[in-house]
């Protein structure tokens, strides 16, 4: 199993508004819409585009892996504007009883990062932060939808889909599915993103497992939530993925630049901040 990388994903919010008066009508807790079974293939492998083409998005989520008794785990928290690049993401991960926790703060102009659990990657000059050009970001694939939540696009190797119950999620009409989908299924139906795929959700020696996902899909086709169960049969193969996106396409608040006396900035930062993208 491919340890994964960073990785963030988001849509456009419905707006569901009742103005007093006497009509009764309340479009808030309209059922969302039901497609037919054959219809829900075609919807449910668009909305893996639909999702990954957000603008901004909160995310949140997490995956709990275990190999041969190796358990390990990741997760992503936070919210970005992918096109202006504004936000604050945490990245989290554990692996043989360690953790670590890679914080990136953006304004837009500035990016930040903060790494704890990591000795080796300890920023230099005892600083909490380093500082660099928010260009930095725009070069890294991994602070992306498709990076953050490139998981959903399992979802392309779904053949036959069971449409489920309707709910309203982040204020959006959302149907339920389940699917089942052979992971070398998945990896053959990624296509030309098989490699994003790879870095948020890897297995090794199990192409045979069975991955069991239940989605929630908004009216507007963009993914609320996702849940990812592994059945590896006999092997010794187990884990799950949970993934909950909101506020899809809204505007995210500028976060403020930690304290100027705990950052590290210059060719240092870079040469830091460098070494760790490539890592």
């Amino acid at each position: 199993m491919n340890r994964p990388r960073t990785a963030l994903v988001l849509s456009s919010l419905l707006l569901a508004a009742a103005c007093g008066g006497g009509d009764s009508d309340d479009d808030s807790s309209k059922e969302a819409e039901k497609p037919s079974a054959s219809e829900a293939v075609d919807l449910v492998h668009e909305s893996v585009d639909t999702t990954l083409a957000v603008k901004s998005m909160d995310i949140e989520s997490e995956a709990n892996l275990e190999v041969q008794a190796q358990k390990m785990s990741f997760g992503v928290d936070g919210a970005m504007d992918y096109e202006n690049l504004i936000g604050d993401v945490t990245l989290n991960t554990q692996q043989s009883g360690q953790d670590q926790q890679i914080q990136i703060v953006t304004d837009g102009d500035k990016v930040w990062f903060r790494i704890d659990g990591n000795e080796a990657a300890a920023i230099p000059g005892g600083k909490t932060w380093a500082e660099g050009d928010v260009q930095t970001l725009r070069a890294s694939e991994s602070v992306e939808p498709i990076g953050l939540a490139g998981v959903v696009i399992a979802l392309r190797g779904a053949e036959e889909v069971e449409v489920g119950d309707s709910k309203e999620i982040d204020g959006v009409p959302a149907r339920q599915f389940k699917t089942t989908v052979v992971y070398a299924d998945a990896v053959e139906a990624a296509g030309d993103d098989r490699d994003a795929f790879a870095k948020s959700f890897s297995l090794t020696g199990v192409d045979d497992a069975d991955l069991d996902i239940e989605v929630w899909i908004g009216d507007d086709g963009v993914i609320r939530d996702f849940n990812l169960d592994v059945d590896a049969h006999d092997k010794p193969v187990d884990g799950t993925y949970e993934l909950e996106i909101s506020d899809a396409n809204a505007e995210v608040d500028t976060p403020e630049a930690p304290a100027a006396d705990d950052v590290l900035t210059g060719p240092e930062a870079d040469a830091w901040i460098s070494q760790m993208m490539a890592g």
